[in-house]
């Protein structure tokens, strides 16, 4: 599990609450992977009184589908936004939010760039989106 900028940085002004989540799992894989994502402001000793957001990601595959779990640790810099990524073409993705059912989500083809090269994966995105 991978975060990153969904969108080219050209300043430091970079929305660090909102980012992609590349899910390396192949439709074999077996057990569970876990990321724990932690942000701030980057440029104060806030996180030191608590102005920090943290989620913890839970991603496993069951059958032909990708389950993912995003849960809130802590929104003292607000609320977190991930949108997953994946190389393969799940026949179903699941995401679950803080406990909330699981709602389907549909993928969309595009290519984006880490470094190098760019990549061709499925961006994951719940109904309404």
């Amino acid at each position: 599990i991978v975060p990153f900028q969904m969108s080219a940085c050209t300043d430091n002004q970079s929305d660090l609450n909102r980012i992609g989540l590349l899910c390396c799992l192949s439709p074999g894989f077996r057990g569970q992977a876990r990321y724990r994502y932690r942000t701030d402001d980057g440029c104060s000793f806030g996180y030191r009184e608590g102005r920090r957001s943290s989620v913890e990601i839970v991603a496993e595959v069951k059958g032909r589908a990708l389950h993912i779990g995003v849960r809130t640790l802590s929104r003292g810099y607000g609320g977190i936004h991930v949108t997953p990524y994946t190389f393969n073409a799940f026949d179903r993705t699941l995401l679950t939010v803080d406990g909330a059912p699981e709602k389907p989500a549909t993928a969309v083809q595009e290519t984006i760039r880490l470094t190098g090269r760019p990549l061709t994966c499925y961006r994951w995105q719940q109904m309404g989106q």
